[in-house]
C-alpha cells in the first residue's frame, strides 16, 4: 500500500519484498471498514474485488457479557464509513502486491539483514550482499525487526494469544440451505470468531491463553471438546452441518505496540523513518481492524513523506507519530472495555489475566 501511495506522488521507491510463507496465503476472513477500503479505490476496482473476493455476511452476531445472542442484519456493499466488509485478506494482499510490482519502483526480493544510519541516509544490507542507500525508511513487515537495527523504537508486548484456526466445509447440496454471517462468542477459556466463507465453508478461530501445543490440538476431537464450551457457535455448526474438517493452523499472536511510530529529522545526521501496519503495532483482534489500520497508516505515512521531501511540512513525522499514538491509545482502551464487559467468566484464568493486564 505504501509503495502505491508513494508512486502516486511521483516519489522514487525501493521495495524490499520478503518471501511470503505459505501459511500467509491461506484463506482468512478480514473485516475492513469502508473508510479503509475507499482509500484503495485509486488502485483497485472495489466492486470487482468484493464480487470476486468478498464474503457475504447477511448477519453479524455476538454473544458477549450474557448468554443472549445479539444480531444485526447487514446489507451487501453498504458503503457507510463506519460499516465493514468481510474480504479474503490473502487475496487483497496478493492483488495490491501485483499492482505495486507493476509500478516503476525498484523491486528487490529478499531480506534486510542490517540497517545503519550514515550521515543523513539509511544504509540497507540486503541478502548478505547488496547495499542500498535511501533517504527515508518505511518499516512495514512484522513488529520485532527494528530491535536489531539502529532505530530507537522499542515495542512493548501487551498480550500473547494462542490462536487455533480451522476451516470446516460441506458439499454443495448441503450448502444450498446455509446462512452467511459472522459470530463473536466468549467462553470460559477465551473467545471465538467465526465467519462463513460463502455457502459451503466456515472459518472458525479460537483465542486463548498460551498453552503447550500437542498433537491432540490438531485432532477433530479437540475441536469438538472446545466447541462444547460455546452456546451459539456450537449450535450454528450443528444446524448448518459443516462436517468436513481441515487440520488447524496453530500460532501465537504477540500483541505489541511501538513506543514511537516515526522519527528522524532532528539534525543533519538523523534521516526520517516511519512504521506502518504490523510493524507499528500488532493489536488484539477483538478491539481492532488490523487491515483497516494498516491501510490508513501506510497512506498517511506516504502522505507525510511527500510533505517532507517537497518541503511542505517539517512537522510531518511528528504529526504522524502523534496521530498513531492517539489511534492506538483508543484501540487499547476499547480492548479493555470489551474484556471488562464479560463478567460471566471472571474467575477463569484467561479473563482474570486480561482484566488485570488491562488495568496495570
Amino acid at each position: 500500500m505504501a509503495v502505491l501511495c508513494l508512486h502516486q506522488q511521483g516519489i522514487e521507491t525501493v521495495w524490499i519484498k520478503p518471501t511470503v510463507r505459505l501459511s500467509n496465503r491461506l484463506e482468512w476472513p478480514e473485516s475492513i471498514s469502508w473508510q479503509g477500503l475507499e482509500r484503495l479505490a485509486d488502485f483497485i476496482d472495489l466492486e470487482t474485488f468484493i464480487n470476486d473476493h468478498g464474503f457475504p455476511e447477511n448477519v453479524q452476531s455476538s454473544c458477549w457479557g450474557s448468554n443472549q445472542l445479539l444480531s444485526r442484519s447487514k446489507q451487501r456493499m453498504s458503503r457507510q464509513s463506519n460499516d465493514t466488509q468481510l474480504v479474503n485478506k490473502a487475496a487483497l494482499i496478493e492483488i495490491l502486491s501485483r499492482k505495486a510490482e507493476s509500478t516503476s519502483c525498484e523491486l528487490i526480493r529478499g531480506r534486510v539483514e542490517q540497517i545503519e544510519r550514515q550521515n543523513n541516509i539509511w544504509q540497507l544490507h540486503i541478502n548478505h550482499q547488496a547495499v542500498r542507500s535511501v533517504d527515508v525508511l518505511i518499516l512495514a513487515h512484522g513488529n520485532g525487526q527494528s530491535s536489531r537495527f539502529s532505530i530507537p523504537a522499542k515495542a512493548t508486548t501487551t498480550d500473547i494469544l494462542q490462536c487455533h484456526h480451522w476451516i470446516l466445509s460441506k458439499n454443495n447440496t448441503e450448502a444450498a440451505h446455509s446462512n452467511t454471517g459472522s459470530l463473536v462468542e466468549a467462553c470460559p477459556e477465551g473467545w471465538w470468531y467465526a465467519a462463513s466463507l460463502g455457502l459451503n465453508k466456515i472459518s472458525i478461530t479460537s483465542f486463548q491463553h498460551p498453552t503447550t501445543i500437542t498433537a491432540d490440538h490438531g485432532q477433530a476431537e479437540y475441536l469438538r471438546n472446545r466447541l462444547n464450551s460455546t452456546i451459539h457457535l456450537k449450535s450454528w455448526i450443528q444446524e448448518s452441518q459443516w462436517r468436513h474438517f481441515q487440520r488447524p493452523r496453530i500460532f501465537r499472536l504477540h500483541c505489541q505496540c511501538r513506543e514511537q511510530f516515526s522519527g528522524g529529522g532532528f539534525d543533519a545526521a538523523s534521516p526520517f523513518w516511519f512504521s506502518v501496519g504490523d510493524a507499528a503495532a500488532t493489536l488484539d483482534p477483538l478491539s481492532s481492524f488490523g487491515s483497516t489500520n494498516g491501510i490508513w497508516s501506510a497512506s498517511k505515512a506516504a502522505e507525510s513523506i511527500g510533505s517532507i521531501l517537497n518541503n511542505l511540512n517539517s512537522n510531518a513525522s511528528k504529526n504522524y507519530n502523534n496521530a498513531m499514538h492517539r489511534l492506538h491509545h483508543t484501540t487499547l482502551l476499547q480492548r479493555q472495555q470489551m474484556y471488562d464487559l464479560e463478567q460471566r467468566f471472571k474467575q477463569h484464568p484467561f479473563w482474570m489475566y486480561r482484566t488485570a493486564a488491562s488495568t496495570t
